[in-house]
């Protein structure tokens, strides 16, 4: 059988078959993120709070340092329990949740930290 006479072909003989190259676009898996905001918002006094600790810290006032670092934090967690995510600014990192009781851990584990550890200067 020729090539002319292949039903599957409804081409003449033209020489072997040229392969057509489709070119689709390349699908890019998009990145799930979590909702933008506009500012930090609320964020600031918060670390304010912790600038606040940082210069308790090289003044050599560890018992304030800890307690201002830790109330920031506490401070961060009712902010972030208490305001509409786009008011939170830079507060918000996952769910309001999971920044909730992070921020309260952290916060009370540094009080703790602060009040039962020997922190006065020598």
């Amino acid at each position: 059988m020729t090539r002319s006479e292949d039903p599957q072909t409804d081409r003449p003989d033209e020489g072997p078959p040229v392969m057509e190259v489709v070119s689709e676009p390349a699908v890019v898996p998009t990145e799930v993120r979590p909702p933008t905001t506009k500012s930090l918002a609320l964020w600031w006094p918060v670390a304010l709070g912790a600038v606040i600790a940082m210069v308790f810290v090289w003044t050599d006032h560890m018992l304030r340092a800890t307690a201002t670092l830790g109330g920031s934090l506490l401070i961060a967690a009712i902010i972030r329990a208490i305001a509409p995510q786009d008011r939170a600014g830079g507060l918000v990192v996952r769910s309001r949740a999971f920044d909730v009781i992070v921020f309260v851990i952290f916060g009370v584990a540094i009080l703790a930290s602060g009040f039962t550890l020997d922190l006065r200067s020598r």
